[in-house]
């Protein structure tokens, strides 16, 4: 029984063995069929399952042939070289070189024009955001001129500039900024004028105004210079009028001196009237109407009293 066993396995075996090979024909076949047909895909499948089959490194060279007609040649890569694997010095070997080195190039000039289509496609989509925004910027700056051109009509000339570098900074146009120097002098605002001729110049330093607005810029500094002088004697000219209304006030904050005149004199001087009145009532002639000697010693008394008194008081 054993025996029968045997040789029943063994025969089967036999059978398996020999129907891999044909049914791997059969497959290899329709992947043929499939070829021609150029239905890459199937004939791929059906190769596969003819290798599956029966290991010949044949199937590997047809599958590597399906993927280079199909376009896949990175596959076609992979199969010619499993296929020179397994049979090196086989009749196709050669072909399968050939073929490895022109799927290779192609794999290569398939990647070099999608890089390039890819940039191509960056760089259109640059140009359209470029483009967008130079856009966005032309209309915003059109808008700040518009309002400048409305504060220079109504005379609001630092507004008008300040419009005219918002201008500038929008649309990327450094002439606004001359614009917004004219506008700033007209005001005079003669600080931001020269501000606005600086940054055009920092723009366009071989423009053909730059030597104009070189001239400009001068003339606006020296204007400024003359400003800083006039302005700083004119300070000058405050702080010494409140040095004098300050030592005004402290003046008029000190108590009102008594007048103390000069007591002494006015004593004398009075003393020196009254001795001459007593002695012009007492001459003896004082009043016959002559001008005797008796009566110049109360004329005297009389100048030296008023002498004194007025001494006295001034």
């Amino acid at each position: 029984m054993q025996r029968l066993l045997l040789v029943l396995l063994i025969v089967c075996a036999q059978t398996i063995a020999f129907a891999n090979p044909k049914q791997a024909a059969v497959h290899s076949r329709q992947g043929k069929a499939y070829f021609d047909a150029k239905q890459y895909d199937e004939a791929i499948g059906e190769f596969r399952k003819a290798y599956e089959l029966d290991k010949k490194p044949v199937s590997l060279f047809k599958i590597a042939s399906a993927y280079y007609a199909k376009g896949d040649y990175q596959g076609a890569i992979d199969y010619y070289g499993r296929y020179l694997q397994a049979d090196p010095d086989g009749p196709l070997a050669q072909q399968a070189l050939e073929f490895t080195t022109i799927a290779t190039k192609a794999l290569a000039d398939l990647k070099a024009k999608a890089e390039a289509e890819a940039k191509a496609a960056a760089e259109a989509d640059a140009k359209r955001k470029a483009e967008a925004e130079a856009e966005t910027r032309r209309v915003a700056a059109a808008a700040h001129v518009k309002q400048a051109e409305a504060y220079a009509r109504a005379g609001t000339w630092t507004s008008a500039g300040d419009e005219y570098r918002a201008a500038a900074e929008a649309g990327d146009d450094p002439a606004f900024l001359i614009d917004a120097a004219e506008a700033y002098r007209k005001q005079p605002d003669n600080e931001n004028a020269r501000a606005a001729y600086q940054a055009y110049l920092e723009k366009v330093q071989l423009g053909d105004r730059s030597d104009e607005i070189r001239g400009k810029l001068a003339d606006v500094q020296r204007a400024i210079d003359l400003d800083r002088v006039d302005k700083a004697a004119a300070d000058g000219a405050e702080q010494e009028r409140q040095r004098k209304l300050q030592a005004a006030i402290v003046h008029d904050d000190r108590p009102t001196p008594r007048p103390t005149f000069k007591r002494g004199w006015i004593v004398v001087g009075g003393a020196a009237i009254l001795t001459g009145l007593v002695a012009d009532f007492a001459a003896p002639n004082g009043d016959n109407g002559k001008l005797d000697a008796s009566d110049l010693a109360p004329v005297v008394l009389y100048g030296l009293g008023a002498t004194a008194v007025l001494r006295g008081v001034f």
